[in-house]
This record gives structure tokens, sequence and C-alpha cells, in this order.
């Protein structure tokens, strides 16, 4: 006997995802539900990897500072610190003055 015979629950799944069998209203929402949750997906993914970008990127600046501290604590000049880590003369005397 075959398995869904065996079982009323996954023989009423079985007619329920049978989308074929749907009338053309229900398809068209059927359609439109899928169109959702797939939209949700990619909003969902995108969120995510934008978090992570911008994670990233304020540890990669905040890494920069600290790289920045530690060159002027060595005495380093600020023309030679911004041009090592990319960050711009303001940032670096602010950073002197802390």
């Amino acid at each position: 006997m075959p398995f869904m015979a065996k079982n009323a629950v996954f023989r009423k799944l079985a007619e329920i995802s049978d989308i074929t069998a749907l009338s053309k209203e229900e398809h068209e929402k059927y359609d439109e539900s899928i169109k959702i949750l797939r939209d949700n997906y990619a909003t969902f993914k995108f969120a995510i990897k934008e978090g992570h970008d911008k994670g990233r990127a304020e540890g990669q600046t905040k890494e920069k500072k600290q790289i920045a501290q530690n060159m002027l604590k060595e005495g380093m000049a600020v023309s030679l610190i911004c041009k090592m880590t990319g960050l711009d003369e303001q940032e670096v005397l602010k950073l002197k003055d802390e």
C-alpha cells in the first residue's frame, strides 16, 4: 500500500499541494504569495549582507584609528600616518587630541 494511502494527513497535503488543480483565481493568488515570499527572502538576504558589510567597514575604520593612535604614540608625522592608514588629516589630529 503506498505511503500516502496509509496516512490521511499526507493525502490531504498532496491534494492541497497539487497546484495544477487550482482554479485560475487560486493560481493567481498562489503565484502572488510565492512572489511575496521570494521578495521577502531577497530583502532579508540583502539586509543581512548590508549589515555584514557595514559592520566590516566599521571594524576596519576602528582598526585604522587604533593603528594611527599607535603611530602617533611613536612620534610619527601626521602626514605619514594619513598616507599609511588612509585616514584624513582631521581624523588623525582628532586622535592626537584624545
